[in-house]
């Protein structure tokens, strides 16, 4: 077990590395404060560009799929899997090197996924899509080509796309289990919308708490929109 909880600390900084962040910075953007503020690849999408926005996104998909792979082929039992996906995830959430303030860890769910149950995975992309598309296709026919040439949408975010993340990763265990997979394979699945829910309702929490209006409104907007109470509109950068 000692092994599986020393692989499980090497995750957690392998997540960590804040390959999206870093990205913006050499474009001159701090996405802790522009945009969504978070450090994502959506965000790095909307705030600089799509090339950008693309590349970090496979980033945070890398660092999903190689410590995960690695400890899969160790044939790490269902403990140690657990250990290694929430150790990826958790670093990507909270990162030691930007001071705990990470991303919502959806790019590097898809890339554990990938590894544990690519056939999980591919099913579970249905609802992601059912929910993106009918958001993203309006409003790229109707982007201006100036703002086309960029590839970035502006203007309030949507809440239809959270939903259906949120969906297809909670199909990620279920669907485990219809195929049954290995116990460890199964757990580790959980683990992820597990991390990802457990993420949505707690960052910057205590802000809104502080904020007059009910609780109850508070976290229901959290788990199923991934949103703050107050909504604010997409900002990006000045050129």
């Amino acid at each position: 077990m000692l092994l599986e909880l020393l692989f499980a600390i090497g995750c957690y900084f392998v997540g960590s590395i804040p390959a999206v962040y870093l990205i913006g910075r050499l474009r001159g953007v701090d996405l802790r404060t522009q945009g969504s503020r978070n450090v994502g690849g959506s965000n790095l999408w909307q705030t600089t560009g799509a090339t950008e926005g693309i590349i970090g996104s496979l980033a945070d998909i890398v660092k999903g799929v190689a410590p995960v792979f690695v400890a899969k082929t160790l044939g790490f039992g269902p403990a140690g899997m657990a250990l290694a996906v929430a150790g990826c995830m958790g670093g990507q959430m909270w990162p030691v090197f930007l001071k705990f303030q990470g991303g919502r860890g959806n790019g590097m769910a898809l890339g554990i996924g990938l590894v544990l149950g690519p056939r999980e995975l591919g099913l579970s992309i249905i609802p992601m899509l059912a929910g993106a598309l009918p958001w993203f296709v309006p409003r790229l026919l109707s982007m201006s080509e100036a703002r086309r040439q960029g590839f970035r949408f502006i203007g309030a975010r949507t809440k239809i796309v959270p939903v259906g993340m949120l969906c297809g990763f909670l199909l990620l265990p279920l669907l485990g289990l219809a195929f049954q997979e290995q116990p460890s394979i199964v757990i580790a699945l959980a683990v992820v919308p597990g991390m990802i829910v457990f993420r949505r309702l707690t960052a910057e929490l205590g802000d809104d708490l502080r904020q007059p209006g009910s609780k109850r409104a508070i976290f229901v907007n959290r788990l199923l929109f991934d949103r703050r109470d107050r909504e604010q509109p997409l900002t990006l950068p000045q050129p």
